[in-house]
């Protein structure tokens, strides 16, 4: 009797993946503050998200094996985890905040 081995065929975006996740992995943590590590898996998956709904367009590529249009999106979901760290700190403003704070009077020169 033989047996025919099955091997499932990956679609574009998915061998993609497959072939990248540990790049776009290790790219995230190595950006992140240690205390932050623990949320790299899931901010690579929101980068993947962000990714593979954006059309591609041509970024410069990075020395860590990812491709420009990837490390483009991670730099921005990055950015945006980090600045909400920040604006959890009570003495760092949220930039909304900072919007409404009121105008101060400038006095003309006379």
């Amino acid at each position: 009797m033989t047996t025919i081995a099955r091997t499932r065929r990956y679609s574009q975006p998915e061998q993609e993946f497959i072939d990248r996740q540990d790049a776009v992995l290790g790219y995230i943590t190595n950006r992140l503050p240690v205390t932050d590590w623990h949320k790299a898996e899931d901010l690579a998956q929101q980068t993947w998200t962000r990714a593979l709904s954006q059309p591609r367009r041509s970024h410069d590529p990075d020395t860590d094996g990812v491709p420009g249009w990837i490390a483009y999106q991670a730099r921005i979901v990055l950015r945006r985890f980090l600045m909400l760290r920040l604006a959890a700190r009570e003495d760092v403003p949220t930039p909304a905040a900072v919007v409404r704070r009121p105008a101060t009077t400038v006095a003309a020169a006379a």
